[in-house]
């Protein structure tokens, strides 16, 4: 624009030039000065106005606030009652550029400027197990953004449409509920289970977890007990073998002890094996024939400790075998050694204790 002073083409020295633009445009600044023949600063800008609004969605009339704005201005959207605008917009070089508020990062769901619709906080999801059907603690709707707690009734938890995770609030996503709805799990009361103690600790276990089933001495659990909408799953607390209430005058050929490995108290957890604690002279080899305890009882009720071979056969006693004093000498119940046989004669057969 000719001449760019309104004071014409023409400074005196200590004169100022009042800077303009074109209509539609403003001065980077409002003068210049002249010394000795010399503007400072040298030069200036015109930057264009905003003339126009900004477009927003959802916003239900035009931002008239924003007509005509120079450049930097910032202009915040004017949204309806209770809707939340998706950021401001700031007039750069005559258009308006939206500038996303910063606590909405997680919540800005377009890449439009917006003003978000709130919740309606009496359209709730109507959820068995939950007496509520308005969000609990808003007197008003819902901002966009703003979370409603899910608010099942006591004995109950609130989980996704699935029940795969816990779900402690809903929240108001541009005027709709996500998750769109949930569902509501019983809790889980402290079970009956006999031989089990600290039960209690199991009382009002959520959906979905576990809790650790304690016995009482001797006795072993068959599991935990894990809560599936207010009933836990099967486990026992199975007894232990008392060997001296069952075996009253032990096993013959067997040490006061009876089982290998077993405390001194003789009780035989439930599912373990006793294997005989046989007397000197004496064993048992079968595996097959170990009793084993099933809840108190022993299967089978009786074990047997036989007598070992703990001389070899009298030479002689077979015809044609070879000495077998060295390896038939100290055999064991259920055990076998080969037949030698002296030159001439065939082996048949094995030697069995």
């Amino acid at each position: 624009m000719s001449p760019s002073c309104d004071e014409g083409g023409n400074v005196p020295h200590l004169g100022v030039c009042s800077t303009r633009c074109e209509e539609g445009f403003d001065a980077s600044i409002p003068s210049l000065e002249c010394t000795s023949g010399v503007l400072s600063p040298a030069t200036f800008e015109c930057y264009k106005r905003c003339l126009l609004p900004p477009i927003v969605a959802g916003a239900g009339g035009e931002q008239d606030q924003c007509r005509d704005k120079p450049h930097e201005s910032i202009c915040t959207p004017d949204c309806s009652r209770n809707h939340v605008p998706s950021g401001d917009f700031v007039c750069s070089h005559g258009f308006w550029v939206h500038r996303p508020n910063p606590d909405l990062s997680d919540d800005l769901l377009y890449s439009v400027p917006r003003c978000y619709q709130p919740c309606n906080k009496n359209i709730f999801p109507s959820v068995v197990g939950s007496t509520s059907t308005v969000c609990p603690g808003h007197s008003a709707n819902i901002p966009h953004g703003g979370t409603c707690p899910t608010n099942c009734d006591d004995d109950h938890t609130a989980f996704s449409a699935d029940a795969s995770q816990g779900l402690a609030s809903l929240q108001c996503r541009d005027g709709s509920f996500e998750p769109a709805t949930f569902v509501c799990k019983r809790r889980c009361a402290a079970p009956a289970i006999a031989h089990a103690v600290n039960l209690e600790a199991c009382h009002g276990t959520p959906h979905g977890q576990g809790c650790a089933l304690q016995c009482e001495y001797g006795h072993r659990k068959t599991g935990d007990l894990y809560c599936q909408d207010g009933e836990f799953s099967s486990a026992e607390c199975k007894r232990p073998c008392d060997l001296q209430a069952l075996w009253p005058q032990g096993i013959p050929n067997a040490h006061d002890q009876i089982c290998v490995g077993i405390a001194e108290d003789l009780l035989l957890t439930h599912g373990s094996t006793c294997v005989p604690a046989c007397s000197a002279g004496y064993s048992s080899l079968d595996e097959a024939a170990y009793p084993i305890c099933d809840d108190g009882v022993m299967a089978p009720a009786s074990i047997e400790c036989h007598a070992d071979c703990t001389s070899p056969p009298i030479q002689g006693l077979i015809p044609g075998a070879q000495d077998l004093s060295v390896v038939c000498s100290g055999l064991k119940h259920g055990e076998a050694c080969p037949l030698l046989c002296e030159e001439g004669f065939t082996s048949f057969g094995q030697v069995d204790c």
